[in-house]
């Protein structure tokens, strides 16, 4: 026999890619070059997807159109392809002559003689993708086996399964899309069959029921599988609302390649909280999906993409391509929970696209007592180590019925804890009326790296990007760095964050139209750039530090208004400012009641350069009815532009201020 060699491998098949044939006159087939093409996309595939070698037979057979590809033995392959035979194996590929015995379907190898092992083209018929290689046995009386056996009607043969790669396809258990839907195959078959991978080809799917995931080592594969629901959708069970629900105390699940899509016109009873929902899992992995929810309007009560319940650990979700247009107001695009406050740790979502209009926010990570299923005050639970990383999140509008989104992200809420949330590298576009973020009880918040587009243009000057939920127990080490903030259509602002001490916000850039207040929190502001057509009221309000930060802006109301402040600490203020206009006063003292508990301000090494004041009455400081006590305000190595030469002080009738300048 020839055997026309193409390659010598010193492992396995999957070095196979490493292989160039760069200025060689390439004498081979035209089809031993396509396979080799296909062989070298597949091993590529399942690299990129995380998925295990044993996969390659499956995928190959996918890839390389009018093919049969059949596992013979350990990391050993049988390919038919157009009317030739090829055997893979450590050493590479070759031709071979076909000496195998096959038969069309399953009912032909019924036919054989008891002992033969046997290659079937298809299950119902030749090439409908349930090809196999069983071995033919005496019947085998056997419910519920771990293993697939196919039997006659007579029940006196069977067909045993024969793989080496532990893998089955769906086609092989005897789907055919016409008396059972997909999720019959998947739920009635690997609930006991001990492959560890299901591999679903490509195609569209209906399913009426949830696809269950149920069963701990598993991995569901689709190759550019659709799966689809119509109004005969029906799930049944205590989750029902979900196409994969993935439960039971389990470990070590992935589901990779769907293409899911709800095509549902009736009326929804339920809430559609996920099209994935996880509980009680230990090890999941869902990736290059795609999960859709196409219909607006009413026929749900709630809707969401993925709900991560209560009790899930090292969750992995990336290059999944995730959709909500549902637009209703309860739901929103990937839930993070922990409902029944069992604990929750470790989650990667890396790589995606997230668009939702939905109401509620379109990510939130929250936990135990802050639930409606938990009314009391007791906390419990937690959840700690999640990472968004190099997303594209798009918070899109909601529909006129529905009302603005009120927060865009949510970390943490009243009194059950968050641990270690992350979003780095994330490009995010965000309509919301009130805040972009929002957290509760939280430790360590790292938000780096962002690229983020707001639109608040529902309501003017009220808006808050980080905000610190006053119910909520304190919130700790929460970081927003060297990110790039722009507002659009002609969007505006109240102040960037409502927030404490333990919100430290540095290296940042914020581009806008229009801002009340820049600084108007005790939290830690250093090394920002902020450039913003307009400030209405002041660059400073209720601070405790600022440093190296410059800011420009057209025009400014004053460039410090004390307010009803209660001072806590000494104040010190060391940016640089400028601006083409000011009001009149560089600082004001207003409201009902103002005490500085002698404390000090200082502008420490601080530039403020205006180039004009409108009003032509205008000095250092208006008015200080207010001050309940005396306060003394320093300047050190500042340089104030206009008010260097006017240091007056307007209406401090009680002498209550006093000015140094060193």
């Amino acid at each position: 026999m020839k055997k026309s060699k193409l390659f010598l491998l010193g492992v396995s098949i999957f070095a196979l890619a490493s292989c160039k044939f760069e200025n060689i006159t390439d004498s081979r087939a035209s089809d031993e070059i396509i396979l080799e093409e296909k062989i070298n996309e597949t091993k590529t595939y399942l690299s990129n997807q995380n998925l295990k070698k044993n996969l390659f037979g499956n995928v190959l057979q996918s890839k390389l159109k009018n093919s049969l590809v059949y596992n013979i033995n350990e990391n050993e392959y049988l390919v038919e392809f157009n009317e030739s035979s090829y055997k893979i194996d450590s050493n590479g590929f070759e031709k071979i002559s076909n000496t195998f015995n096959a038969v069309n379907t399953v009912e032909d190898a019924f036919k054989e003689e008891i002992g033969t092992k046997i290659f079937t083209k298809g299950y119902y018929s030749a090439n409908d993708g349930g090809n196999g290689y069983f071995e033919v046995l005496s019947y085998i009386d056997i419910k519920n086996p771990d293993e697939l056996l196919i039997s006659n009607d007579d029940k006196t043969i069977t067909l045993k399964y024969i793989t080496y790669d532990s893998v089955v396809n769906v086609y092989q258990l005897g789907y055919n899309g016409l008396d059972s839907t997909l999720d019959t195959y998947i739920n009635d078959f690997t609930g006991y069959l001990k492959y560890s991978t299901i591999y679903i080809p490509e195609n569209t799917y209906k399913i009426t029921n949830n696809f269950d995931a149920k069963v701990s080592n598993k991995v569901y594969c689709g190759y550019n599988a659709t799966i689809y629901t119509d109004d005969s959708y029906s799930p049944q069970g205590y989750n029902n609302g979900c196409l994969f629900y993935v439960y039971n105390h389990i470990e070590n699940i992935q589901i990779n390649g769907f293409d899911c899509e709800i095509r549902v016109n009736k009326k929804l009873d339920d809430p559609m909280l996920g099209l994935l929902s996880a509980r009680d899992v230990d090890g999941l992995e869902i990736a290059n999906c795609k999960f859709l929810l196409p219909k607006k309007g009413k026929i749900y009560s709630g809707s969401g993409i993925m709900d991560f319940f209560t009790n899930w650990k090292n969750v992995v979700v990336r290059d999944c391509y995730l959709e909500n247009y549902a637009s209703t107001k309860a739901g929103g695009g990937i839930g993070f929970r922990d409902i029944y406050k069992a604990g929750c740790e470790n989650a990667l979502i890396e790589n995606n696209y997230l668009y939702c209009n939905c109401k509620d926010e379109v990510i939130a990570v929250f936990s135990g007592a802050d639930t409606s299923l938990y009314p009391n005050d007791s906390g419990g639970g937690y959840i700690k180590n999640v990472t968004f990383k190099n997303n594209h999140i798009i918070g899109g509008p909601t529909n006129e019925e529905t009302g603005p989104r009120v927060v865009g992200l949510t970390i943490g809420y009243q009194i059950s804890p968050v641990y270690n949330i992350n979003y780095i590298d994330n490009e995010i576009e965000m309509y919301t009326a009130n805040y972009f973020m929002l957290y509760g009880k939280t430790d360590g918040v790292i938000f780096k790296g962002n690229k983020i587009k707001i639109d608040s243009s529902y309501v003017k000057n009220l808006y808050v990007p980080f905000y610190h939920n006053p119910r909520a127990d304190e919130g700790k080490n929460i970081v927003v760095d060297e990110n790039e903030i722009e507002f659009i259509n002609d969007s505006t602002a109240y102040t960037i964050s409502q927030t404490a001490e333990e919100f430290t916000f540095t290296n940042n850039k914020i581009i806008g139209k229009e801002i009340s207040y820049i600084f108007n929190s005790k939290s830690k502001f250093e090394n920002n750039t902020i450039n913003v057509d307009k400030i209405t009221k002041a660059v400073y309000h209720n601070v405790k530090e600022t440093k190296n930060n410059i800011v420009n802006c057209n025009t400014i109301g004053v460039v410090f208004e004390f307010y009803n402040l209660n001072i806590t600490d000494d104040i010190v203020v060391s940016d640089n400012i400028t601006a083409n206009s000011i009001g009149s006063y560089m600082m004001m003292f207003n409201g009902d009641a103002i005490y500085s508990n002698g404390h000090s301000v200082t502008f420490k090494d601080f530039i403020f350069d205006v180039s004009k004041v409108e009003s032509q009455w205008y000095g250092l400081v208006y008015g200080t009815a207010a001050l309940k006590d005396n306060i003394v305000i320093n300047f050190e190595n500042v340089n104030i532009s206009v008010y260097n030469d006017h240091h007056n002080i307007y209406r401090d009738d009680e002498n209550r201020l006093t000015v140094n300048f060193k």
